[in-house]
């Protein structure tokens, strides 16, 4: 198979995984980071990109990664496997400008669980926001206006053909492509009920106050778009 993997940086990443115990024919892992610490080396089909993905050299970052032919005339978007974006920035954002490169079967977000449904949260691209996230990463604290929500995501990847199908882990959701949905005879899972369930969850990853949150996710959606409105910082 083959994978694209933008914020590779972690050996708790998925797709790692799947390169040590998958037949992987091709894979492009991207982190500014470099590759997990300890790592003795990494697997013959994985092409790792020490760079930052940003929205205008993802085609670049393809090409180098041999992903992308260089030549001109080939269709787009390219098939893969397997998608997966976790990059603590605009992680939408880029997972909407590959997507129009590529075409995975199953794509793996990071999900900012601070903001529940009804709720959309997506995180733009901004060249002062590495800054701000190192300076204040630095004394400890995670900003929490990073990535996107799950109804962020959801609503991001549906006018691409993907629909949720399940979380993984206390981090990542996972999108399923239609056709792939159907050929699995699985349903579309309900944003709203994935992310009760999940909360309950007292390992979740939660960047601003559990009553906050919990708040706006108990209330309409005009109340909490009400409450959330200046509050997250």
């Amino acid at each position: 198979g083959r994978l694209v993997n933008l914020g590779a940086g972690s050996w708790r990443d998925p797709l790692w995984e799947l390169v040590e115990f998958r037949n992987v024919t091709r894979a492009v892992f991207v982190d500014p980071g470099g590759p997990p610490e300890g790592v003795p080396r990494s697997p013959r089909a994985v092409r790792f990109l020490n760079e930052s993905a940003e929205p205008q050299n993802l085609k670049a970052l393809l090409r180098k990664g041999q992903l992308l032919p260089r030549q001109p005339g080939f269709s787009l978007p390219v098939e893969v496997d397997f998608l997966k974006v976790d990059v603590d920035g605009c992680d939408c954002v880029l997972a909407s400008k590959v997507l129009h490169l590529i075409r995975p079967k199953v794509i793996i977000m990071e999900i900012n669980w601070s903001i529940p449904p009804p709720l959309r949260f997506v995180r733009h691209c901004h060249e002062d926001w590495w800054k701000s996230w190192e300076t204040w990463g630095s004394i400890g604290f995670v900003l929490s206006t990073h990535g996107c929500s799950l109804m962020g995501a959801s609503s991001t990847l549906e006018p691409f053909g993907f629909a949720l199908w399940r979380l993984q882990g206390h981090v990542n959701a996972v999108f399923l492509r239609r056709d792939v949905q159907e050929a699995l005879g699985q349903r579309r899972a309900d944003e709203t009920a994935c992310f009760n369930e999940a909360w309950k969850n007292s390992e979740l990853v939660r960047y601003v106050h559990f009553s906050l949150a919990d708040d706006w996710r108990r209330g309409s959606g005009q109340d909490a778009l009400k409450h959330a409105w200046g509050n997250i910082s």
